[in-house]
C-alpha cells in the first residue's frame, strides 16, 4: 500500500502496440506484454500522477509517480 502523497518508482519494459496485438494472445499464459499507454491509464486509475519520465531506449521507460 502507498501513502497518500508517496512515491512510486516504476522501470520496465514495454512493447510498441503492434508487438502487443500481435504476441499477446501466443503469450498469454506465461507473461503480459502492455504498451507504455495501457501502463500510464493503468497508473492513472490506481490514482497515481506521472511526475517524472524518461525513454532510457525504445523499450525501456523509467516513471516516478506520486499517489495523490
Amino acid at each position: 500500500m502507498l501513502r497518500p502523497e508517496g512515491y512510486f518508482i516504476w522501470l520496465d519494459v514495454v512493447s510498441p502496440r503492434s508487438i502487443a496485438r500481435l504476441f499477446q494472445p501466443l503469450v498469454k499464459k506465461y507473461l503480459s506484454l502492455f504498451t507504455l499507454e495501457q501502463a500510464q491509464s493503468a497508473f492513472a486509475q490506481s490514482g497515481l500522477e506521472q511526475r517524472f519520465y524518461e525513454r532510457i531506449d525504445p523499450a525501456h521507460h523509467h516513471m516516478i509517480l506520486q499517489k495523490s
